[in-house]
């Protein structure tokens, strides 16, 4: 990152707080603030979608979703994995219902009504992240970074929190990436934000995912699936319009730029 003339902040916010109190928030913005005034700078966090309005043009928004099943599927399989690397399960108040939880099929969450993990995508359902308790630990939907931290933005079934998410993306995100569609993502965040994607390569963004098992994509029953789908519904439709727009700006830079070098697809 030398080469570039920016501040680069990767800021982990252990444990994960998607939705700092106001006091919080106000530390962030002026932390903002503050290297704003001196360079560029890229803020890299894990948290809802925030109003920047204040500084006006200086903000610019990115983010990047993937496909709604996939990325639930990835997130139920990341934290088991964590939670056997880290000890979680010995370290726990009840070993024996950590461990049902830790070997606990996806298939056999989704069709377990009483386990919310699965079941539970309302606007109840927020990050929590516990040692003594692994069970309770809980992937937010990917509707609320997007939408913002207003209460009914965490539900990935609202047609409201989809209708607000939908209009974030139309008016404050310069580009949304799409996982599935990376060739296309980088050329569209190269062309738009050259200064900091123009050395960027394929290979240099590509996912990996080291925790996938039996219940990945690949192997998932397709009524599993399609039974998650409707649970996510909401979501699907942000992710589904995310894609519309990065397909149409793929479109114009690829017909509207000379010098535009991507691949089409």
């Amino acid at each position: 990152m030398s080469e570039y003339k920016f501040h680069f902040i990767l800021d982990g916010n252990t444990p994960p707080v998607e939705k700092p109190p106001r006091s919080g928030i106000k530390r962030l913005k002026s932390r903002i603030k503050e290297k704003l005034s001196t360079k560029t700078m890229i803020f890299s966090r894990h948290i809802y979608y925030m109003d920047m309005a204040q500084f006006g043009s200086k903000v610019i928004y990115i983010n990047q979703l993937r496909d709604p099943v996939d990325r639930f599927i990835s997130g139920y399989n990341w934290r088991r994995y964590l939670a056997k690397q880290e000890g979680h399960i010995a370290k726990s108040s009840n070993e024996t219902l950590a461990g049902l939880w830790v070997n606990k099929r996806v298939e056999d969450c989704v069709l377990d009504v009483t386990d919310r993990e699965c079941n539970d995508f309302s606007s109840k359902r927020t990050r929590v992240t516990s040692e003594s308790e692994p069970w309770t630990n809980i992937l937010p939907s990917a509707v609320p970074y997007l939408c913002g931290m207003a209460e009914f933005c965490g539900s990935a079934t609202s047609d409201r929190a989809a209708n607000q998410a939908i209009r974030n993306i139309d008016n404050h995100y310069l580009v949304v990436g799409i996982l599935e569609k990376m060739e296309m993502t980088l050329a569209v965040f190269k062309h738009l934000l050259p200064d900091i994607f123009k050395e960027v390569n394929l290979e240099d963004v590509g996912h990996r995912n080291h925790h996938s098992n039996s219940t990945g994509k690949e192997m998932l029953n397709p009524k599993i699936r399609k039974i998650l789908q409707k649970r996510l519904k909401g979501e699907y439709r942000v992710y589904r319009h995310a894609i519309q727009k990065l397909e149409n700006q793929y479109k114009q830079i690829n017909h509207s730029s000379t010098e535009f070098t991507g691949t089409p697809l």
